[in-house]
């Protein structure tokens, strides 16, 4: 049964399978009665055969527009199509009250077809002028609301003349009206098909993210990329191997005897002397073997190979590193800064941009390459009263741009300061000691830093320690995954601009700007560099790229699909930057330096530490409490998986306050973005950068935002204890999260605007309801 087209005088009829084949003069008129002959389910259409109805005899037809039938099975008796004109004044009547009947005039088609033959094609779009549709058509109320008439009265005498509406709006279409779909035929203002425009965008994103993230999640379990807590070390796996007695708290330091020059393992529950023993033992035998700290690469394939030039191998030095906690951690960990870098996740501190934001506040709209790596900024060895052995360690994130040169890629003689990875690799410096305590991987790549330190420290110094930590053999776990797939992370950007009722721009095509970042890197320490030796470094780890997708904004949507028209960034050179550089062969290390007396608090240890913080806190101060439940905010960390392995926070009153302040910062942040919420300046359409890049639509009406932001609001305070049972029942239009979990809410009731702020795991409250009516003055 033909359900569809009757704002149109019926649906479309070509002769073939093919949309570009020529159409019939009669369209399919709603009501109609067709047995359905074949249907192409890739392209959706349907020949058929008319049993009873007005419309052609046979041809083909579309069983959807926009996501609405056209056609739907008959229901009724299939004996009483005998007669087809009978048969049709049935199907009629079943539909339709006794009082009125439907407008159906075969002559609208005709009309429409009228309206066609001169319709000009504009960037893909059908575009026909309001003059010229008066003058070609003669009868019909085209794209019109159903008009009941009296029962008695003949449709087909009737003659009505009118102005052309619009399908979604209703009213009146200007000098300029838009074919939505070329099946339907029906038109529509320039603002209209841009709001068509936009929900199919919308649509096509949703639908590339979830594919990109089905992709990434099944090569993130192939490749085992990403850290994990069962990777962590265990110190008594060590001690048992050592022979050493197993500590109570799990915890070991090396305490240090300055008159024999000898060093020696001792329980511990200072968290800034502990070292894990593994990281230490391998750290010491690569010293003694190699002269430097480990190293880990990942080289990209031949650029030759054109088909495995988007894969990287892995490389180990020494070779036996492959598959033993030191690698891996080095591994994960510079994986783990690529995909931050890069905006895969939220950033690990409120507030903190990536590289797409810079991108965007910068306007960096060129190709470049650039590397990142992991540094030591400064290492010491103190020595405590216990006279444990403390390593100290600064560690930042260096950013370097590169330029292609026909040897490969080279580092630039300048790298600008406000290059969006520089920005990124300040910000994560100035963050390193807070991002560390909330994320595992980070953490245990400092552990790592801390035990070559020793390690260095023991060897430079010789040190007498136990031949045993030498003779130390780690359980490496094969590694079967010897190349990786690169890394990446796109975004898609577009503006529909509609300026007096047309699209602008639309002769160019409507496209969509994409954004790439792709990551190949190294994770490797290089060798001491010998003065006057230069070492470069070659290679891509992260490359952004920029291109325009564009395609004629008709029914299949505005992006294009998958990767199509657009081709990645090579990846040059032989071998890659380096991800990890704990060199420290221009530190002293030769004086372990004397710790000031302080008297330092003690915490718990592994999940001990968590019960008594989500508790009573007992065993914290006031204002260590409040601290270590900013820092392990549930949402932002991912420490308490580590569960019994979880190490706490070195208790020096210097650090301690050096995590305050970085808290300190982060809650000034949350504050400035409450306000700004709560404020009648904030626009949902341009949350502003105060917000998450996330909170900002990737796609968008430039005009229809104009309107939406100007609108005057006014603050009603006395509604605010009245709207938490109306929200029971409401739909947010508005509802985002931050990189803490806190949920920020607008609703719309009426002419009110209600906006709502949830802390992580706590409840919602109204915190301002705004009027877009003036209050009465009483």
């Amino acid at each position: 049964e033909v359900v569809g087209g009757s704002r149109n005088g019926g649906i479309v009829v070509r002769e073939a399978k093919d949309r570009t084949s020529p159409e019939t003069p009669v369209r399919l008129v709603g009501g109609a009665l067709v047995r359905a002959l074949e249907y192409d389910a890739a392209t959706g259409r349907l020949r058929y055969e008319l049993l009873a109805g007005t419309g052609p005899r046979s041809g083909w037809v579309a069983t959807k527009s926009q996501g609405k039938e056209l056609l739907r099975p008959w229901q009724g008796p299939l004996a009483t199509l005998g007669n087809s004109h009978a048969a049709y004044a049935r199907v009629k009547e079943s539909h339709e009250d006794s009082g009125v009947i439907r407008k159906e005039v075969p002559t609208i088609g005709r009309a429409r077809k009228h309206v066609d033959g001169g319709c000009s094609y504009v960037g893909g779009l059908d575009v026909v002028s309001y003059a010229h549709w008066q003058a070609r058509a003669k009868v019909g109320m085209l794209n019109s609301k159903i008009v009941p008439k009296a029962a008695n009265s003949n449709p087909g005498c009737v003659e009505e003349r009118g102005p052309l509406l619009c399908p979604e709006c209703h009213l009146p279409i200007g000098d300029f009206a838009y074919r939505s779909d070329e099946d339907s035929g029906l038109l529509m203002h320039g603002e209209c098909q841009a709001q068509l425009l936009l929900k199919r965008a919308e649509k096509e994103e949703k639908s590339r993210k979830r594919k990109d993230a089905d992709l990434k999640k099944t090569r993130r379990i192939e490749y085992n990329i990403g850290w994990k807590v069962d990777r962590v070390p265990r110190n008594m796996d060590v001690v048992s191997k050592l022979g050493i007695a197993p500590a109570p708290t799990g915890m070991y330091a090396l305490s240090f005897a300055e008159e024999s020059n000898t060093a020696c393992l001792t329980s511990t529950t200072d968290s800034a002397a502990a070292v894990n023993l593994e990281y230490l033992a391998l750290a010491l035998q690569v010293r003694m073997k190699e002269g430097r700290e480990p190293m880990f690469s990942l080289d990209p394939k031949s650029t030759f190979d054109r088909a495995r030039s988007m894969w990287q191998a892995k490389r180990f030095e020494p070779a036996w590193l492959a598959g033993t906690s030191v690698g891996e951690v080095m591994f994960q960990a510079d994986v783990h800064l690529k995909e931050l870098s890069m905006g895969e996740y939220l950033q690990p501190v409120v507030g903190m941009k990536s590289c797409f934001d810079f991108l965007v506040e910068y306007g960096h709209n060129f190709e470049w390459n650039a590397r990142e790596w992991f540094v030591v900024r400064k290492a010491e060895v103190h020595l405590s009263m216990e006279s444990a052995l403390v390593p100290r360690v600064n560690m930042g994130v260096e950013a370097r741009e590169q330029i292609l040169r026909e040897s490969g890629l080279e580092d630039a003689p300048l790298t600008s300061p406000s290059h969006p990875l520089v920005k990124y690799a300040e910000e994560f410096e100035r963050n390193f000691d807070l991002i560390a305590e909330r994320k595992s991987a980070i953490f245990h790549l400092r552990e790592l830093a801390k035990a070559s330190v020793l390690a260095k420290f023991l060897v430079d110094n010789e040190v007498l320690i136990e031949d045993a930590w030498f003779q130390f053999e780690a359980e490496a776990v094969q590694d079967n995954c010897l190349e990786i797939p690169q890394l990446w992370n796109e975004r898609f950007h577009s503006q529909i601009q509609v300026r007096d009722g047309k699209i602008v721009g639309v002769e160019n095509g409507i496209g969509a700007t994409k954004h790439g970042l792709y990551g190949g890197v190294e994770l490797g320490l290089e060798r001491a560099q010998v003065p006057g030796v230069a070492v470069r470094a070659r290679g891509p780890p992260l490359t952004m790229a920029k291109g325009q997708l564009s395609r004629a904004p008709t029914a299949s949507g505005l992006l294009a699909s998958g990767q199509e028209g657009f081709a990645y960034a090579a990846l040059p050179g032989i071998a890659a930057p380096r991800g990890v550089d704990l060199n420290l062969d221009t530190f002293d290390l030769s004086v372990a330096h004397r710790a000031a007396s302080t008297m330092a608090p003690t915490f718990s240890m592994g999940t001990a530490f968590f019960r008594s913080l989500d508790s009573d806190a007992t065993g914290f101060s006031k204002e260590d409490a409040s601290l270590f439940k900013s820092i392990f905010n549930p949402v932002l960390s991912d420490r308490r998986s580590e569960g019994d392995l979880f190490a706490p926070p070195d208790s020096s009153p210097e650090y301690l306050e050096k995590l305050r302040a970085l808290v300190a910062e982060e809650n000034a942040t949350c504050t400035q973005r409450e306000e700004h919420f709560l404020s009648v300046g904030f626009a949902k359409e341009v949350p502003g950068p105060l917000c998450p890049s996330s909170w900002i639509p990737t796609h968008g009406i430039s005009n229809g935002q104009t309107r939406q932001i100007a609108r005057e609001l006014h603050a009603r305070p006395d509604y605010t204890n009245r709207m938490d049972r109306i929200l029971k029942s409401a739909t947010p239009v508005f509802d985002k999260a931050s990189e803490d979990g806190t949920k920020f809410r607008i609703y719309e009731v009426g002419s009110l605007e209600v906006r709502t702020i949830q802390e992580h795991a706590g409840k919602e409250k109204v915190s301002v309801v705004f009027s877009s009516r003036k209050p009465v003055s009483a």
